[in-house]
């Protein structure tokens, strides 16, 4: 099964946010039992990396090749950006234009409004996707 991940749940994972965690921590210690094939694109982890950094965290190198040996990158093209054009939140559209041309099963986040304007791809949150994927074991 393929999940993208946005940013707010990878920042979750990485930063150990607190009230949010140990959802995306779960989804991704259970990555290989359950089959997942997890993914994100070269953005979004450039805007987790400065988003962290920002925010007086360091994401050491070690981190993020971590994170790059579990995750594919997934591309993202001038036709994502000009189907993203007329959504008022345009980062987001492209993932999710990007994650349906990937064949993604789920976008995951908690960002659940804007991803939903997108009908080509399915979008939940980590406790939703983990009570989804607990329905069908």
């Amino acid at each position: 099964m393929k999940l993208v991940l946005d940013s707010d749940v990878l920042l979750d994972f990485l930063l150990a946010r607190s009230g949010f965690v140990h959802e995306i921590d779960h989804l991704v210690q259970n990555q290989f039992e359950w089959g997942l094939n997890l993914a994100t694109s070269a953005c979004v982890l450039q805007n987790v990396h400065y988003i962290a950094n920002r925010g007086g965290f360091t994401l050491p190198n070690e981190v993020m090749e971590m994170l790059l040996e579990r995750i594919t990158v997934i591309p993202v093209g001038g036709e994502h950006v000009r189907k993203a054009l007329v959504f008022s939140d345009f980062e987001d559209a492209v993932l999710a234009y990007a994650a349906a041309d990937w064949g993604a099963d789920y976008l995951i986040t908690r960002n659940i409004k804007d991803f939903r304007k997108i009908p080509e791809v399915t979008s939940c949150t980590p406790r939703e996707f983990s009570a989804l994927r607990g329905a069908k074991s």
